[in-house]
């Protein structure tokens, strides 16, 4: 299977364009379905769209960490 390739500008049109992108890492999330369900609330990730988020998962769960390979779509190039 390919990988699909971002680049910093690709991930900010995305969400400018209504999209739900951020980085852990090199890894590029669609986080759009954890928006409903996000114990913090949504406000928390939305204010982190487009950016590393690496220091963020720290502290979450190791449910939280397992879905960072469901949700990611890519690699930031």
């Amino acid at each position: 299977m390919p990988i699909n390739k971002y680049t910093i500008d690709d991930i900010n049109n995305i969400n400018k364009n209504g999209g739900k992108l951020i980085l852990i890492g090199k890894k590029v999330l669609d986080i759009s379905e954890l928006l409903d369900n996000h114990p913090g609330g949504n406000n928390c990730l939305l204010k982190k769209l487009g950016t590393d988020c690496t220091e963020d998962m720290k502290f979450h769960s190791k449910n939280a960490k397992k879905l960072i390979k469901k949700l990611t779509i890519g690699i930031l190039i």
